[in-house]
């Protein structure tokens, strides 16, 4: 009620039909709305900002999903970011990768994070190096960066999180 022309998403992978109906109904009882970051429905410079937590890293083809929110970004549209991110590297860490076959081929001793959808967990593919920012870059936003926050008073506790700012 508070921002009446917020839109959110959650993308649904193959899973039973049961699962995808029990997830709806429980965390989306007005609608679900399921977009792939990858070949996003929305139009060109629609959106003024997008909020992405924890997802990028399990897309295979994240650039592709980074093109795509910056099509849907209005001019100085911002897009503000939460990934698996190692501040003591240069490169990203690619654990995971899609072979020519459509086969998963892991690199390192795979990582699977949380999922409602899945017991086994989403497989992550990459831990982000700072490198990501320059590819931000290179994919067309004019500035990236990083902002780091720790707050006793809001109970952002424990190492320095970091969320990541790429502005159109």
């Amino acid at each position: 009620k508070k921002y009446p022309n917020t839109v959110g998403s959650e993308f649904v992978t193959a899973s039973t039909w049961r699962n995808i109906i029990r997830f709806k109904l429980k965390l989306f009882p007005r609608r679900l709305n399921h977009q792939d970051l990858t070949h996003l429905e929305y139009a060109n410079e629609q959106f003024d900002y997008a909020l992405s937590f924890d997802c990028f890293e399990h897309i295979p083809d994240y650039k592709q999903a980074f093109r795509e929110i910056h099509r849907v970004l209005r001019p100085e549209g911002q897009l503000l970011f939460s990934v698996p991110f190692d501040v003591n590297v240069d490169e990203t860490l690619v654990r995971a990768s899609i072979n020519d076959n459509n086969e998963t081929v892991f690199h390192v001793k795979p990582e699977y994070h949380g999922n409602p959808m899945s017991k086994e967990g989403s497989l992550s593919y990459y831990t982000f190096g700072w490198d990501l920012l320059n590819t931000l870059k290179s994919l067309g936003f004019s500035d990236a960066y990083g902002l780091v926050y720790w707050s006793k008073k809001y109970a952002y506790l424990g190492g320095p999180q970091l969320l990541l700012c790429a502005e159109k």
